[in-house]
């Protein structure tokens, strides 16, 4: 656009026309109606947009670093991936705007309104917040590093003042970032809805994390979905979350795990409330299902996306068997002296029947009998979880070490692909 000028801008909003891309820099539109923009991409640095009206406009990756935003509508607007680094939107109403992988970086939010606002994935490093009103936000992901926030409220944007008053918080000097900064989540989305047998076994399994590796992993939330329940898990050490996270999914894997499960769900009416149309007592009765299914299950990194922890552990579905069966092989002989240490460690571990089974399975490796390394592969499988369980009910044998249960799952994860 030649000759850019404020009128003209406005008039072409007004017309529905794009502005898409369009240099912006620096202009002044104090006290402009730009409601349902389309200020895609837009270059809008340094800009003079203070009482401006921007609800409902997209401004997806614009850049509106060190704008002068103070006290403009922004409701409903689309700012995702945009960049507002050091901007001015003190007393900003930002209500139900998308700010997701957002730059808020230095960024003046004080006394803004950010009711359900999104900050998914968005940096607000050194930002200041102070007396903002952050109510029924999201926040998964984003990165709050250095941010200033000496006193917040919590209300809807209909409060009273006198409720808006009471819902004030004040904070320390990092006090708002030690309590809110994200730390790394496992999402696991299960078939059905909430049922007290899965609740039960994704505790049983937390349980066990824990046991193993000395965490603090917890379940922190639970959100039903068209499809299914979300399960939302948290380490509050934040050890390794990324290899629990595959450990997880192998447990839900693990067919010997809810046959066990099944027969002390038998025995405890307690844990059948929510099972309908299902005789868990039939002789014949398939514990797969009576448990839901695991249909994904993903790893929340703070400003690095998601990974997908089913994709990791499992097979690609483009593969054939036999593919995948020499993959294992592959691997093996690419890595042999690391399986090979780890198999000896184990080994010295587990008991004499176990040992013996190592040994068979060594040699159908060194031989790249592939069917038998997965059939041995599975004896080992049952007999470890034969002795957990064992130990577990209080009978008389020794525990197996935390070494041994954690190299089990390492190679889990290697000879387990392939059922």
């Amino acid at each position: 656009m030649s000759d850019i000028t404020r009128e003209k801008v406005i008039q072409r909003i007004k017309r529905g026309q794009s502005l898409e891309r369009a240099d912006l820099s620096k202009l002044d539109f104090s006290c402009a109606d730009l409601r349902d923009a389309n200020l895609r991409g837009v270059r809008l640095s340094g800009t003079f947009l203070g009482y401006a009206n921007l609800s409902g406009a997209d401004l997806s990756g614009a850049d509106l670093s060190y704008a002068k935003l103070h006290d403009a509508i922004l409701k409903n607007a689309n700012l995702k991936n945009a960049n507002m680094g050091g901007a001015n939107l003190k007393n900003a109403n930002l209500k139900n705007a998308n700010l997701q992988n957002s730059t808020l970086e230095n960024a003046n939010l004080k006394g803004s309104c950010l009711v359900s606002a999104d900050f998914e994935n968005a940096d607000l490093a050194k930002a200041d917040i102070s007396g903002a009103n952050i109510f029924h936000y999201k926040i998964d992901g984003w990165n709050i590093k250095g941010i200033k926030c000496t006193h917040a409220y919590n209300c809807p944007s209909s409060a009273s003042e006198g409720d808006r008053v009471m819902s004030m918080v004040k904070f320390e000097n990092g006090q708002f970032e030690e309590k809110y900064k994200m730390i790394p989540t496992i999402k696991l989305l299960l078939s059905g809805g909430l049922l007290i047998p899965d609740l039960y076994k994704i505790c049983r399994i937390i349980g066990k994390m824990n046991k193993m590796h000395k965490t603090g992993l917890g379940l922190v939330g639970m959100e039903l979905e068209m499809n299914g329940i979300f399960f939302t898990l948290k380490d509050s050490c934040n050890r390794d979350l990324e290899k629990i996270g595959r450990m997880i999914v192998q447990e839900y894997e693990n067919r010997d795990l809810d046959n066990n499960l099944l027969e002390i769900i038998k025995e405890d009416k307690s844990l059948c409330a929510g099972i309908q149309n299902l005789d868990i007592y039939e002789p014949d009765i398939e514990a797969s299902n009576v448990f839901s299914q695991l249909l994904e299950a993903k790893m929340n990194f703070v400003n690095k996306g998601q990974v997908d922890l089913v994709g990791m552990v499992g097979k690609p579905s483009s593969a054939s068997d036999s593919e995948s069966n020499w993959s294992i092989i592959d691997n093996y002989i690419s890595n042999k002296n690391e399986i090979t240490k780890d198999l000896e460690d184990f080994n010295k571990m587990v008991p004499k029947e176990i040992r013996q089974q190592v040994k068979v399975l060594k040699d159908a490796l060194g031989k790249k009998k592939v069917e038998d390394v997965f059939v041995v592969w599975k004896k080992i499988k049952k007999m470890l979880v034969r002795a957990e369980e064992t130990v577990e009910t209080g009978k008389k044998i020794s525990p197996l070490p935390y070494r041994a249960i954690e190299l089990y799952h390492k190679l889990e994860g290697l000879f387990g692909l392939v059922k």
